[in-house]
């Protein structure tokens, strides 16, 4: 089996080598299988590390901008409602992903999003399918038959009977 990668942490700007020489297994939720491994922290960097994250998300910036790279917003959810709640509070809406274990529970979730397109448990992107966004994400769609509509005209003829 190939070596999984170890990540450091990254608190207060800066990356920081763990104080712990333990380490955890990462697992994609929907499928169990070990995607990477990260160092246990210390409790200051857990403490360090959150007291960065409550700083970033209060002023609500990190959750209101379209981000593009590998960055991703933790926020803790009630509930389904409430975590969907959170994701909608946004006035962009290109594209989200769930995931979970249960199926229905995934599908509900993902209907619920207004985005242009969800991905459930890391799903391929679909060529066929149309794509585009919503609110300040942008508006019409590209690729598929509905992409296709956005440059037709329709021509009625009437004849009589």
């Amino acid at each position: 089996m190939e070596a999984l990668p170890v990540h450091t942490h990254y608190i207060g700007g800066q990356w920081q080598e763990p104080r712990a020489a333990a380490t955890a297994i990462v697992r994609n939720p929907a499928t169990e299988v070990a995607v990477g491994e990260v160092c246990l922290a210390s409790g200051d960097q857990v403490a360090r590390a959150c007291q960065a994250a409550a700083e970033a998300l209060s002023g609500g910036s990190a959750t209101q901008e379209e981000i593009f790279g590998p960055v991703l917003c933790v926020l803790g959810a009630e509930s389904d409602e409430h975590a969907t709640e959170l994701a909608n509070a946004t006035r962009y809406g290109l594209a989200a992903s769930v995931w979970s274990t249960n199926p229905e529970r995934a599908e509900n979730a993902a209907r619920s999003l207004v985005a242009g397109q969800v991905d459930i448990n890391g799903a391929r992107f679909n060529t066929r399918a149309p794509f585009g966004g919503f609110r300040d994400s942008g508006f019409g769609r590209e690729l598929g038959a509905y992409g296709v509509e956005e440059y037709v005209e329709l021509r009625a003829v009437q004849h009589p009977t």
